[in-house]
């Protein structure tokens, strides 16, 4: 779907809950976010037809946002992945992002159940390099625009 002039919106669902990645489109186009690793090739592939982005931008490090990274690195060799420095350990190594982000409350009796954290371990998918650290306020020129 069209939001506006060259935004579409690509719509996934993950469990009950609608989610969204966003395609950028100019002479150059830029993926907003991967979904989890089945999210390529159930929404977003289908949805592409075919076009290769140029860019793929991990907009943060939860795995509903980056867990299909290496089915698009897949499909699109040439795009380069872009995130934030401070998201790029995590985006880049599972074992990381499970034992900091998802795990790290597991000594205080808050950790997930087994079946979930086994379920976020396996929706990252397998771990992926970013191409280029973001620190803020850059631009990525996508058309003369």
């Amino acid at each position: 779907m069209e939001v506006a002039p060259g935004i579409h919106r690509i719509e996934s669902v993950l469990g009950p809950r609608p989610f969204s990645q966003y395609l950028l489109r100019d002479e150059r186009s830029l993926l907003v976010d991967t979904g989890v690793k089945e999210t390529p090739a159930e929404v977003i592939l289908p949805f592409l037809d075919g076009l290769q982005p140029d860019f793929v931008l991990n907009s943060h490090a939860d795995v509903d946002h980056y867990g299909g990274n290496a089915a698009i690195r897949e499909a699109a060799p040439e795009a380069l992945f872009l995130a934030h420095a401070l998201d790029v350990p995590w985006i880049e190594s599972a074992e990381a992002i499970m034992r900091e982000r998802y795990g790290w409350y597991e000594a205080y009796g808050l950790g997930y159940e087994p079946d979930v954290f086994a379920w976020l371990r396996d929706a990252i998918g397998p771990d992926l390099p970013i191409d280029i650290s973001l620190r803020g306020g850059e631009n990525i020129r996508l058309g003369p625009n």
